[in-house]
């Protein structure tokens, strides 16, 4: 589902949540974008908290949620965002606990003329797990505990 009035725009949505072969998350976006520069933009997908692992997803359960704002100024585009994930705990899919990690990251474009431009790219990433964490889904990152 779309709403749009204005600058804003609502989504709203269910689908199987990392590929799981079931109808069991909600998904959401609110984008504002209040001229032809800048866009403000958040995203949310709630799945439910038993979707098991699957070959795509290693805990399928996260939500996530997720910030991002773009701004162009002349031939500068810069696009910082940031990212929360949390794993709820489910005694039968063994997370023991729940788990969260937090990202944040900054990304920019300066076009130099119509054939040349250049990027650049910093991102932190923090899993919330302590080390020797036991619970399966203390690996949201992919870096272990």
């Amino acid at each position: 589902m779309n709403f749009t009035t204005g600058k804003l725009t609502a989504t709203a949505g269910a689908n199987d949540g990392f590929w799981s072969g079931k109808w069991v998350a909600a998904e959401g976006a609110l984008s504002y974008v209040p001229d032809s520069n800048a866009s403000l933009l958040f995203v949310a997908l709630v799945p439910n908290a038993q979707t098991p692992p699957n070959p795509t997803a290693s805990v399928a359960n996260k939500q996530l949620l997720n910030l991002v704002y773009s701004r162009t100024m002349g031939n500068v585009q810069i696009e910082p965002y940031v990212l929360w994930a949390q794993s709820p705990a489910a005694a039968g899919l063994g997370y023991t606990s729940s788990e969260s990690a937090f990202g944040a990251a900054l990304l920019a474009n300066v076009t130099v003329s119509s054939k040349w431009s250049t990027a650049l790219r910093y991102e932190t990433l923090h899993n919330s797990s302590m080390p020797g964490a036991t619970s399966l889904n203390a690996d949201l990152v992919g870096y272990g505990p």
